[in-house]
This record gives structure tokens, sequence and C-alpha cells, in this order.
């Protein structure tokens, strides 16, 4: 990465999004840049603070998916 790192580049950072060369440029910019590290804490004290969502469909909802899964590897294979 040659330009210098933005929010996005932050929060793709943050969530784990980024490239490891990616990585080493949005690091090696934090590092030299003090109001992009304040950004960063910011931004990541931010995410911290969200909910984490866990998702668990219902039984029923799987067995929908399970027949309609099974329903249409039927049909393709005809």
């Amino acid at each position: 990465m040659t330009e210098k790192s933005t929010l996005n580049h932050l929060v793709r950072f943050i969530y784990k999004e980024t490239k490891l060369t990616e990585n080493l440029a949005i690091e090696e910019d934090l590092d030299q840049d003090w109001n992009l590290r304040e950004a960063y804490f910011e931004l990541f004290d931010a995410f911290k603070a969200l909910p984490k969502a866990v998702f668990k469909p219902s039984n029923a909802s799987i067995n929908k998916i399970m027949k309609y899964s099974h329903n249409t590897a039927l049909e393709t294979q005809c």
C-alpha cells in the first residue's frame, strides 16, 4: 500500500479483512502518525463495545433448508 492509511483501511484492519501486505503498511502508518493511531484506538474501542452477533437458526429453519437442498439436488440430477 503506497498511500497513507485511511479510516476505511483501519476498519478493515480491525475486522481482519486486510492482506498481510496491507497489515504491514497500516502498522507502519500507525507507528508514524499519532492522529491515525488515535483514530485507530477510538475505532477499536467502538468495535469492542459492539455486541457480538450470534446466529442460531431454529431446527425448523434448518430442516426447511435441508429439505429444499435435497429437492433441488434431485431436480438437477434428472
